[in-house]
């Protein structure tokens, strides 16, 4: 089922289908409404109180339009589609887990609390408060997207912090030919920033950085 992040209906769904996956003995949810997007979840065994914590994701991309990048099948005993790894699978293991769990009882062990947000592909400015909130004072976090290849499938423990700005260069009009030294090339000028940003990019530190759109406007820079 599609559940980008601006299909709001499509996230609605996958949440619906989520509530009753997670409809588990001894979990309380809590719906958490968006006028935006899909409205974000938070479950707990315990309400209230401290212990571990899960934080999770639904929408699988960003700008995915209806129509593409949906679909499923079975391959043997194998389940494939858009998704499937990155958030879906991860839900799917959330929610097994603490099935198998609820079976010898919730409360017998530290309190869980999960946090399902559904803006993460654009920065949270939601589900930012609704994690921090969900999980204040939780002893651990895990993060159930994909394993890392190195070692295979590794458990997320932690994830890295992003961050965004907007550029914008301004040009000056002049004749190519008669006036040139009067233009200012916004294009130059944005080409160089955009070079010196990306230098900034660490992999040692495991920092990167990468521009995502060019806006232009007529008349910000002078011809050749």
């Amino acid at each position: 089922m599609n559940s980008f992040t601006d299909n709001a209906d499509g996230g609605r769904k996958v949440g619906g289908m989520l509530r009753e996956l997670f409809a588990i003995p001894g979990l309380t949810p809590d719906v958490k409404p968006s006028a935006r997007y899909a409205d974000h979840l938070v479950f707990a065994s315990r309400p209230g109180r401290g212990g571990p914590g899960c934080r999770a994701r639904r929408p699988p991309r960003y700008g995915v339009p209806a129509g593409t990048f949906e679909g499923y099948r079975r391959d043997g005993d194998l389940a494939r589609g858009p998704g499937v790894l990155d958030m879906k699978g991860g839900l799917v293991v959330v929610a097994f887990a603490i099935q198998a769990l609820a079976l010898a009882g919730l409360e017998g062990i530290a309190p869980l609390r999960i946090a399902i947000v559904a803006d993460e592909e654009v920065g949270s400015p939601e589900g930012q408060g609704i994690i921090r909130a969900g999980i204040a004072g939780a002893d651990a976090a895990l993060v159930f997207e994909a394993g890392r290849t190195n070692p295979p499938d590794a458990i997320i423990t932690r994830r890295k912090g992003t961050g965004g700005m907007t550029a914008r260069a301004f040009g000056k009009a002049a004749h190519a030919g008669n006036n040139h030294k009067e233009g200012v090339n916004a294009l130059w000028a944005i080409a160089r920033f955009t070079d010196r940003v990306q230098a900034l990019t660490d992999y040692d530190r495991g920092v990167t950085r990468e521009r995502r759109q060019d806006h232009r406007r007529s008349g910000e820079e002078h011809r050749p």
